[in-house]
């Protein structure tokens, strides 16, 4: 099932599958997965049909029926533990909220755990940059690293180990605008500073005198993360088609080398995580049009022509993140096969690794307001029943829908203009011409912000049922 572009004898997975134990007790002090989960390993063999040693010594059979998932589904459901808080320099942030339901009021005096209604949890390492020129060691092995960045990492691993679940780690070379390499990340006057601008706009490692440097130390900084964290999967590149949209072919090739060459380490590994590199799937069928690009014919015949961007990326699968909206001003327009299609325009192996839709028509304020997305609960319940469909057909290991709950107010994310609470709307209109994009994802959540469920929540819910 998992293609292995770099390994001449099959490897061990980490294994996706909590164990019956984790499933139904309260959280570990501390969350690791090794190559001595055997059996773990076993169970994950056998539902998800991965390339796994024969070591002769242990069985892919699963007697105890405790480790299948409801409805035999071979994919895990899984959100990014990430909120947003206007207020923070970086408003994105590391955090359980956004996937943590208030206990209910019913039984005030036992009342339930959290509720966190998925089965792994995406890690956002990417929040906090990179420290680049510490990965300079043997191997690229750290040297000295910044203080308040290592606390940042400490920060996440007491979040992992709270949730206790498996852990898909997201990771990329790439800055969040996908048009230079990702933050350096440093300490100054014992604060964490990201600089986003350490590198010309495109930079292009091809061209460097030294164009192995970051690669390699981009690898160290991977192969650190999968020995400290052991998660089941890692992102190693985010949205890399982007880079190509807005620097060029050669600077992309060179990325495509960062991600491949961090595998290359990965294999090394006594059991290395399921490695995913995820693609914007708009973009692949040309949507925001820019200049030259697909001028003519249609989204599918766009997808034909831009598909050829993955066939050198040598990771074990294709991650889809997709942002509807980004295409389809009425979600209810989103064809059937709009993720489908991207996965046979390639050769590689898909699943969804970063998608959402707003349930809530949102307006924007061109001149007059005028509609910018049209939706409602049946079109974001489509939307995810999409998704699933698609992970099935595809035996994809997990499933990711960014966040169960939106991250602002309904009545903000709808308004136009902007009303209801001063800061946060002078917050959105700071944005500028990212200011309707940021309301949809905001917006996109399986519940409002008050915990109110939508249509796509109880479809959710329904997958979590024992069958």
């Amino acid at each position: 099932m998992f293609s292995d572009h770099n390994q001449s004898e099959p490897v061990a997975y980490r294994p996706i599958l909590p164990s019956p134990v984790m499933a139904h007790s309260t959280p570990r002090p501390t969350f690791r997965l090794d190559a001595r989960h055997v059996s773990f390993a076993a169970v994950l063999c056998a539902l998800l049909l991965a390339a796994c040693p024969d070591d002769g010594g242990s069985s892919t059979t699963d007697t105890t029926g405790n480790d299948t998932l409801p409805g035999n589904r071979t994919f895990l459901l899984a959100a990014r533990a990430e909120s947003y808080d206007p207020n923070q320099a970086r408003p994105f942030v590391p955090s359980l909220a956004s996937v943590t339901f208030a206990p209910s009021a019913a039984d005030p005096i036992s009342p339930p755990l959290a509720d966190r209604p998925i089965e792994a949890l995406v890690l956002p390492v990417d929040l906090i940059g990179i420290p680049w020129s510490s990965f300079s060691g043997p191997d690229n092995r750290p040297t000295s690293l910044p203080s308040t960045w290592l606390a940042e990492i400490e920060d996440l691993e007491a979040l992992a180990a709270e949730a206790g679940l498996p852990l898909i780690l997201a990771l990329s070379p790439l800055s969040p605008d996908h048009n230079t390499l990702a933050p350096l990340a440093s300490e100054q006057s014992g604060a964490l500073v990201l600089n986003p601008t350490w590198k010309p706009s495109c930079y292009d490692p091809s061209a460097d005198s030294n164009p192995t440097l970051y690669r390699d130390q981009y690898a160290g900084f991977v192969v650190w993360l999968a020995e400290r964290f052991q998660p089941a999967a890692i992102l190693v590149g985010q949205r890399l088609n982007l880079y190509e949209a807005n620097c060029g072919a050669s600077a992309f090739e060179a990325i495509v080398g960062f991600v491949n060459h961090a595998q290359t380490r990965l294999a090394t590994l006594e059991a290395r995580p399921l490695t995913v590199a995820t693609i914007d799937v708009e973009d692949l069928y040309g949507f925001p049009s820019r200049p030259g690009r697909c001028v003519t014919g249609t989204p599918k015949e766009c997808l034909a022509t831009r598909a050829s961007l993955l066939s050198d990326l040598a990771v074990d699968r294709l991650g889809l993140d997709s942002s509807p909206w980004r295409a389809f001003g009425d979600l209810a327009d989103i064809p059937r096969d709009w993720l489908a299609a991207v996965a046979d325009a390639q050769t590689l192996p898909a699943l969804v690794a970063s998608t959402g839709a707003p349930a809530i028509r949102i307006d924007a304020a061109r001149g007059a307001c005028s509609p910018f997305i049209e939706s409602d609960e049946l079109a974001q319940r489509n939307w995810l029943d999409q998704a699933i469909g698609f992970s099935a057909s595809e035996d994809a290991p997990f499933l990711v829908w960014r966040t169960l709950i939106d991250q602002l107010p309904t009545g903000i994310l709808a308004s136009c203009p902007c009303t209801g609470d001063v800061a946060l709307c002078t917050h959105l209109e700071g944005l500028g011409n990212r200011r309707d994009d940021r309301r949809a994802t905001l917006g996109s959540g399986l519940a409002s912000a008050d915990g109110t469920p939508r249509q796509a929540l109880t479809l959710w819910r329904s997958l979590l049922e024992t069958p």
